[in-house]
Formats: C-alpha cells, sequence, structure tokens
C-alpha cells in the first residue's frame, strides 16, 4: 500500500505542482518541495529549473530533507519498545 500511495503522489505531484510554480503566492513555496527537486538532469549543460533553482539550491533542500527524515526516524525508532533476543 504504501508504494501505491507514493507512485501516486509521484504521478499527481508533478501535475499540480507545475500548475502551482505558475500563481505567483504559490510559486515560491514549489521551490522548496523535494519532488521539484529531485531531478537533477535539468542542471546539466548549464540548464535551469522550471521553478527557478539553481543546482546548489535543489541539493540542499534535498539534503535538508534527508536530515529531517533521518531525525524523525531516530526520534520514532527510540520510542519504540524494541527487546534484545
Amino acid at each position: 500500500m504504501s508504494m501505491i500511495i507514493t507512485l501516486a503522489i509521484f504521478l499527481i505531484s508533478s501535475t499540480l505542482l507545475a500548475e502551482w510554480s505558475k500563481v505567483d503566492a504559490l510559486s515560491a513555496v514549489t521551490r522548496y518541495f523535494v519532488t521539484t527537486n529531485w531531478d537533477f538532469t535539468v542542471y546539466l549543460f548549464g540548464g535551469t529549473s522550471i521553478y527557478g533553482n539553481s543546482l546548489l539550491h535543489a541539493i540542499i533542500v534535498c539534503l535538508v530533507y534527508l536530515l529531517i527524515m533521518l531525525v524523525v526516524t531516530f526520534i520514532v525508532f527510540k520510542r519504540k519498545d524494541i527487546k534484545n533476543i
């Protein structure tokens, strides 16, 4: 089920974020979504993203997302009652 939900979000997010980037109020927010920064091939040969990001910005957003997910994972894991066998 988690793979189906992830795939559905991935398929819907590209269309949704492309539409959001056309609205001025929402375009500033879409720059910081991790899904808009996953595709590093956009930046090959000096290219730029349709969201106005640079390669450095995309890497920073992905690293921040990774760090947030790691911290949340460690917090949840420490709260679990796991016993040694």
